[in-house]
């Protein structure tokens, strides 16, 4: 795919939209570590098998580690955001399926990368519509 220069004005509002998917996705993964850690002690309580406890915990453990790493994400995607509205210095890059930044000498900056998604990435990179009136 092509590399493709987007205006610092346009990557606040994508950072958003993935910041939001994120905490939702982190939302769903709490919802799922609670079902999971109360199916535990549900088990635990009625006396099931070690083995059935000891699944549903694992599982509420796992769902628990998705959810902080969405979460780290959504933080993350929101910081980028912030910076590109508040450093105009910097050119941002859309390649492939991240959104990366560039220094005022052209050298990348990792830290200020951000993945996208598909239909994100056609809106950044389609040329925007002219008003009729």
């Amino acid at each position: 795919m092509d590399t493709v220069v987007i205006p610092a004005n346009r990557i606040e509002r994508a950072a958003a939209i993935m910041a939001r998917r994120y905490r939702a996705g982190a939302v769903v993964m709490v919802g799922g570590a609670g079902v999971m850690g109360a199916v535990a002690v549900a088990s635990l309580i009625t006396g099931a098998a070690v083995g059935s406890l000891a699944a549903f915990a694992i599982f509420a453990v796992i769902a628990g580690a998705f959810a902080f790493a969405l979460r780290r994400s959504a933080l993350r995607a929101a910081w980028v955001g912030k910076q590109a509205a508040t450093d105009p210095s910097l050119m941002w890059l859309v390649e492939d399926y991240r959104l990366v930044a560039l220094d005022e000498v052209g050298a990348p900056l990792p830290e200020l990368a951000l993945k996208i998604s598909p239909a994100l990435r056609r809106e950044l990179t389609e040329m925007p519509r002219a008003l009729v009136r």
